[in-house]
């Protein structure tokens, strides 16, 4: 018999389905309802950009699915595996965390200096190696082998929550050239604006239901094998086919940076850093806007 947290998860998965085919038809309906005054040409412009946002979304939002289940099946058992498995002291366990942290904070302003300069398709599928090869080292009991499990996990973290966006962006902003005709035809900037927003939110809806399922299987698996590292093992697998599902699926795209030398690139990301100082200085709501999301993550890795 299906338990209380199944039964929530599917009504309002449910619900959540119901909401996009009503989003889908009135998109639908308003799209038809703009035709007006537009000539055959930009009717076969936009509708060769609607089939092809589309394809785009689909082939985003798949992998995202995967890369987000394959990070939410690890974080409610973490802790768990390190201090009840592992016995570990509490101390040990507060370096470990903080270890990947401090590796997620410092490569996060470099992470879209690697990208634009060498492909966000390309760093994509190393998030994919680097945080497979976390789930790999976390199955032994070794300190400093954990260390550098959370070296690994704390970059590919920074990775993940950069780089793919970043690659979806690119990807709708390249579908014109793409597909032969002018990005400044009457109606495209408009269609493909929409288009990304649409894509973003249902990322957003995923990522949810994909929470969702990820912790009712991390905790069949923990309950079937006895122990914690059941879920990075199914992480780890499912983050290495990944990794071949992009190489086949997308396209590689670059930054305007893309031609230049690591160190100049770096010292560009380092300047417009001190750009964005002066920016949250000027403009207290960026600094507002920081702290509220700042006590926001915070309570949810506290929780």
């Amino acid at each position: 018999m299906a338990g209380f947290f199944e039964i929530q998860l599917g009504v309002l998965a449910s619900f959540c389905g119901i909401a996009m085919i009503f989003e889908r038809y009135s998109l639908k309906t308003g799209s038809e309802n703009r035709t007006a005054g537009r000539n055959d040409e930009d009717e076969i412009h936009l509708g060769g950009l609607s089939k092809a946002s589309d394809s785009l979304a689909m082939r985003y939002l798949g992998i995202y699915a995967i890369v987000m289940g394959s990070d939410w099946l690890q974080g409610p058992y973490v802790y768990s595996l390190y201090r009840e498995q592992y016995r570990f002291t509490e101390r040990q366990v507060a370096i470990l965390f903080v270890t990947g942290f401090i590796a997620a904070g410092t490569s996060g302003p470099f992470v879209g200096v690697w990208a634009d300069q060498h492909g966000r398709k390309k760093l994509c599928r190393i998030f994919c190696l680097t945080y497979a090869g976390s789930c790999l080292v976390i199955q032994q009991p070794f300190f400093p082998l954990l260390l550098v499990g959370r070296l690994l996990g704390g970059i590919s973290t920074a990775i993940l929550f950069s780089v793919f966006e970043s690659w979806l962006v690119a990807a709708y902003q390249g579908l014109p050239a793409a597909l032969a005709f002018s990005s400044t035809a009457p109606g495209v900037k408009d269609a493909i604006s929409k288009a990304l927003s649409r894509t973003m939110g249902h990322a957003s809806l995923v990522n949810g239901i994909v929470a969702a399922v990820a912790g009712i299987v991390a905790n069949w698996i923990v309950e079937q094998t006895s122990g914690f590292r059941g879920p990075f093992m199914l992480s780890g697998a499912l983050l290495v086919l990944t990794f071949f599902i992009i190489g086949t699926q997308w396209d590689e795209n670059y930054g305007t940076g893309a031609s230049s030398g690591t160190v100049a690139v770096a010292g560009g990301e380092l300047t417009k850093l001190k750009q964005a100082i002066g920016l949250v200085r000027r403009e207290p709501a960026y600094l507002v806007l920081g702290f509220t999301q700042t006590c926001f993550e915070g309570s949810m890795y506290l929780f």
